[in-house]
């Protein structure tokens, strides 16, 4: 009985430090800042290593982002505002996001991609900060984008995928990113 309750002292004294951990491991923080392509290792080999250039800030208990959309010829700049779910590390599009996906396929934060819009949302588990974006195109097929920012040594590394029923699976696009300046 001595060692049960010892057992339970010693692990009951170390929870809130757990607590603490795994909340800090949903934190945005690490990932604030702007962000400017350094290099891209694999992938199309037509971008330029600006068409990886991130921001993220804090915004309203959430963050907004800004990166370049790898998945279209034109690389347009997506701006998004994410605040937190229910699910601890999951973030939804802010409804009232002024966003380019917003603007050209409703709102992504409670898009119907059976309707033709655009649903986003973002996952947070410390090194990595996830973005999904899913949308069914007019045949029923799927197209999905993930980009993932893996936090390393000397800034961040960015694995991209995009999928489509007509591509099948595409190469990943992979490039580091370090921090800008200013």
């Amino acid at each position: 009985m001595k060692r049960l309750q010892a057992f339970l002292l010693i692990t009951l004294a170390g929870w809130p430090s757990s607590l603490a951990w795994a909340a800090d491991a949903r934190s945005i923080d690490s990932f604030l800042g702007r962000w400017s392509g350094d290099k891209i290792q694999s992938g199309d080999n037509k971008l330029a290593p600006a068409a990886l250039d991130l921001q993220i800030d804090k915004d309203a208990g959430g963050f907004a982002i800004s990166w370049h959309d790898l998945g279209k010829d034109g690389g347009d700049r997506v701006e998004a505002r994410f605040q937190p779910t229910d699910r601890p590390g999951v973030y939804e599009v802010a409804p009232e996001s002024g966003s380019f996906l917003a603007r050209m396929f409703a709102s992504p934060a409670s898009g119907n991609p059976l309707k033709g819009e655009t649903l986003l949302w973002a996952r947070i588990d410390d090194p990595v900060l996830a973005v999904y974006s899913m949308s069914v195109d007019p045949t029923g097929g799927i197209d999905l984008q993930h980009y993932t920012w893996t936090r390393t040594e000397n800034g961040l590394h960015l694995t991209f995928s995009h999928r489509t029923d007509d591509d099948g699976d595409e190469s990943p696009i992979e490039g580091d990113l370090v921090a800008a300046g200013g």
